[in-house]
């Protein structure tokens, strides 16, 4: 596992890599909802679901910025300034 952070402007941009089997390319099309985790893997499919809202309530992103052979990389990206709290709950809700 490797991480790293750096700030740009008024963003913080933190990586995440690891030496798992990465991702094949059907995995990534729902690769942020809830139950859609592999039967190999044994999870839930919750994991990448909560933190995607999480961090979207936080006024962030957080994307899949390559999966090749083994090596997969996802990228957070969070604004350096707290969001109101009426803010981050129109975030989170979602279109009837």
């Amino acid at each position: 596992l490797a991480v790293s952070a750096v700030r740009l402007g008024s963003v913080s941009r933190i990586a995440v890599s690891d030496t798992g089997p990465g991702l094949p390319p059907k995995a990534r099309e729902n690769l942020f909802a809830a139950f859609r985790g592999s039967a190999r893997s044994g999870g839930t499919g919750l994991g990448l679901a909560i933190a995607h809202e999480l961090i979207r309530a936080h006024g962030g992103t957080v994307e899949l910025v390559e999966s090749i052979g083994g090596r997969t990389t996802f990228a957070v990206t969070i604004p350096d300034q707290p969001v109101r709290l009426d803010q981050a709950r129109n975030g989170l809700r979602r279109p009837a």
